[in-house]
């Protein structure tokens, strides 16, 4: 949940290295509202309405990409699992400095 605090050590000349156990927002997130599927990040309300769904859409691929910017700071990155070195790698754009 401290990705977006990554710029600042860069600021200071850090070099910066990070755990991650699980991506704030995932492209599995961001599928489900797409897919308007009902679940614990997409409220039915949210799914049954195609207004709402674009909407959240725009959010979710914003905040992805912020998400993406703060991380891409990171020069060392250790994650839990493939999945999460997956969506790390994606949405931070950092493939070769992720290590499980």
């Amino acid at each position: 949940g401290y990705a977006f605090i990554l710029p600042l050590f860069w600021l200071v000349g850090s070099h910066i290295g990070c755990y991650v156990h699980y991506p704030t927002i995932s492209l599995d997130m961001i599928q489900r509202v797409q897919d308007r599927k009902a679940s614990y990040n997409n409220d039915a309300s949210v799914a049954a309405s195609s207004h709402r769904t674009s909407a959240k859409l725009l959010y979710y691929r914003l905040f992805a990409w912020l998400y993406g910017c703060a991380g891409s700071f990171a020069q060392q990155i250790m994650v839990n699992s493939s999945w999460t070195r997956g969506h790390i790698d994606a949405l931070w754009r950092k493939q070769g400095s992720t290590k499980i």
